[in-house]
């Protein structure tokens, strides 16, 4: 919704501010879900001892950095944070350096929760990869 005076220098986007329950609900799900799918198909593939197309990798990397796009979009609009022409792209390539910055930014000492839950995401996400190596490898081999 824009509201204007005529001069377009003055207008003010997105009167309400808020965002569906559903993005909110479903970007951490995004997140955390990619993290865990990249890593779960990883630790099959090389629990039968199979190569994984380079696409993989790729396609892996850019479901995460897209994911965590989704999550900072839902983030921002939930806490007012301006976004800068091409925020996205920028997102995209650099989210490792962007969305702690912001976190700590706007929650201080809080965003390091959040920081810290990614973190464990990630550990837990890596950890059941190496986890589903070893079980298929047994499986396989007995």
């Amino acid at each position: 919704m824009v509201k204007s005076d005529g001069d377009t220098r003055n207008e003010i986007r997105n009167v309400d501010d808020r965002n569906s329950p559903l993005i909110q609900a479903i970007a951490p799900v995004l997140v955390f879900g990619s993290l865990i799918t990249l890593n779960a198909v990883g630790g099959v593939y090389a629990g039968m001892g199979r190569e994984l197309h380079e696409s993989f990798f790729f396609l892996g990397s850019f479901c995460v950095s897209m994911s965590v796009v989704v999550w900072f979009w839902s983030y921002s609009r939930l806490h007012h944070i301006a976004w800068v022409l091409d925020m996205g792209w920028f997102l995209l390539i650099a989210w490792i350096v962007v969305v702690p910055y912001y976190l700590l930014k706007y929650e201080g000492k809080r965003g390091l929760r959040r920081i810290g839950l990614f973190g464990l995401v990630y550990v837990v996400a890596w950890l059941l990869g190496v986890g589903l190596v070893i079980a298929v490898r047994l499986v396989t081999t007995g």
